[in-house]
């Protein structure tokens, strides 16, 4: 119940916030052609969790989302966050079930209008280092791996391990989503995100942590 009642707190704060932000998406045409034709795995760093759900609710409302977080106190709160949305789906996995844990993200990659949405480096870190699973998920359900990130131009870090970052209210925040990854390699995935973030950090001129 605390974990919801904090979840539900911070969206009511994030949701005024971002009222006052104006938003630019590249990209989001494309996303959507690519996630309405099959599986899709949508990819960002975990410091770029925050807004996510609020981008992929107001901009992408024909599809239903997947989160895949931590089974830790701080996940449950993340979960809580994530169910809000009207159509996103906390998966708790713990840190010792990666297994099953992949087991469920390929299964659910079967469903229609259903995306995956994975943080590579998540959710200990090391930050910004590709992790297996999403390989083989990719690989085995023939899923569309797409990169996402964004900047803004004003905004805090939190004191994380990854620097969680936070729009400030009245900012220009810049949204990006890359084209399909060409090859399921961790080094091809890694490059996209990278870029992605780069060209968001480069229009927004600031470069976070």
């Amino acid at each position: 119940m605390k974990s919801k009642f904090l979840a539900y707190l911070f969206k009511a704060i994030l949701n005024l916030i971002l009222k006052t932000c104006h938003i630019h998406i590249y990209g989001l045409e494309d996303f959507i052609h690519v996630a309405s034709k099959g599986p899709c795995i949508l990819m960002l760093w975990h410091n770029r969790l925050l807004i996510m759900g609020y981008i992929l609710s107001r901009f992408t409302k024909d599809f239903s989302y997947s989160a895949f977080v931590s089974n830790s106190k701080e996940g449950r709160i993340l979960a809580a966050f994530v169910d809000s949305y009207k159509k996103g789906r906390a998966i708790k996995v713990a840190h010792n079930a990666r297994a099953q844990a992949l087991k469920t993200l390929i299964q659910d990659l079967k469903n229609k209008n259903k995306v995956a949405i994975i943080t590579p480096d998540g959710p200990r870190g090391p930050k910004y280092k590709i992790k297996p699973g999403i390989i083989k998920a990719a690989e085995i359900a023939s899923a569309s791996p797409i990169a996402f990130s964004w900047s803004a131009t004003k905004f805090w870090q939190l004191p994380t391990w990854d620097h969680l970052i936070l729009p400030k209210p009245f900012s220009t925040i810049h949204v990006a989503f890359s084209k399909t990854v060409s090859s399921i390699e961790p080094i091809k995935f890694k490059q996209e995100l990278d870029n992605t973030t780069q060209f968001t950090c480069q229009v927004a001129r600031q470069w976070p942590l």
